[in-house]
């Protein structure tokens, strides 16, 4: 009978198993939903913005050739948590990003809409214009999409801020039509 455990003690076992794995995956992508000490926008509090990961589906992803999101950790500067999705091996350094925040950041270029919907363009603070744009949506009274894209080495051939604006907006259009319908 060495090494087996009575029967009550798997038991017990189980129940400590299936609890803990609940609670490690109960607890994924939570988010505070507030604002950072500076008094930046922070995230907004829906499941989008705790998980910014699902603002692209798979059919999405595939059309865009596009890697599966890593979730990146909150950050000061923007707050909330945001997703990262690549195209690499294709080229290594195209990088889209999304997070939701409580309230647009300052600055920016108003644009007659994205997805119908109010918008900004902007160049995010310390980036390549040539390479860079990103896009804040008002996509609720209390949310904002931030859809970023950037080809950081700039080795895509063509690639100017017109094309990197393009495929911000592309990728923000495909994440507002997901967000919509996560609100339903």
């Amino acid at each position: 009978m060495s090494g087996w455990l009575p029967r009550a003690a798997l038991g017990v076992a189980s129940v400590f198993l299936v609890v803990g794995v609940t609670a490690a995956v109960s607890g994924c992508g939570e988010s505070s939903g507030s604002t950072s000490a500076t008094g930046s926008p922070g995230a907004s509090s829906s499941h989008a913005a705790a998980n910014p990961c699902t603002l692209l589906n798979g059919a999405q992803l595939r059309k865009l050739n596009l890697n599966q999101g890593e979730q990146q950790p909150n950050t000061a500067d923007l707050g909330g948590v945001s997703c990262s999705w690549t195209n690499f091996p294709v080229y290594r350094d195209n990088v889209y990003r999304a997070r939701l925040l409580s309230a647009p950041l300052p600055g920016g270029t108003p644009v007659p809409s994205v997805g119908g919907l109010p918008s900004t363009q902007l160049v995010p603070a310390g980036t390549d214009a040539r390479t860079h744009c990103a896009f804040q949506v008002q996509v609720a009274s209390n949310e904002v999409l931030w859809a970023e894209y950037s080809n950081i080495s700039g080795n895509q051939p063509g690639m100017t801020h017109q094309v990197a604006c393009q495929k911000a907006q592309a990728v923000a259009v495909s994440m507002i039509s997901t967000y919509r319908s996560l609100k339903q």
